[in-house]
């Protein structure tokens, strides 16, 4: 896959590529990871249609039908542990137009007031943030 790395793959274990939050669960969890290239090349903060074929065939192969959808923040200079708290994350999601649209909503977390607060408390140059978002069961099917 181009845009998705599964949590149990080498790639999981790049902080760059796939954020805090993705590098905290890769190798614990099973799920995938749409990796921070995509958030810098998706138009308008919009999924395209490769990215959601590709959504679609890992959800597919999840085997599950609710996961939930994290963003996971990339920072140059590394990510305060505290950062995913900054972004929007989803529970419960069920189908892949509701997973895209929970994707699209994580991204744009990155420029909402709760972000940009983060970001002049922690003194972060909203520039060098790049978000890779997560998917994995969810936690309330447990």
């Amino acid at each position: 896959m181009k845009f998705l790395i599964a949590l149990d793959q080498a790639g999981a274990a790049d902080p760059a590529l796939v954020g805090l939050t993705a590098l905290n669960l890769a190798g614990t969890t099973p799920g995938f990871v749409l990796n921070t290239t995509v958030y810098h090349t998706a138009p308008h903060g919009e999924i395209t249609p490769d990215v959601e074929a590709e959504i679609a065939q890992a959800y597919a192969e999840l085997g599950v039908e609710a996961v939930d959808v994290l963003a996971s923040p990339a920072i140059v200079g590394g990510a305060p542990s505290n950062a995913p708290m900054a972004f929007a994350s989803f529970t419960a999601v069920q189908g892949v137009d509701k997973i895209v649209l929970a994707t699209e909503r994580c991204w744009q977390s990155a420029t909402s007031e709760t972000a940009r607060k983060f970001y002049s408390e922690q003194a972060i140059n909203p520039d060098d943030v790049q978000l890779a978002v997560v998917i994995i069961p969810s936690s309330s099917q447990a």
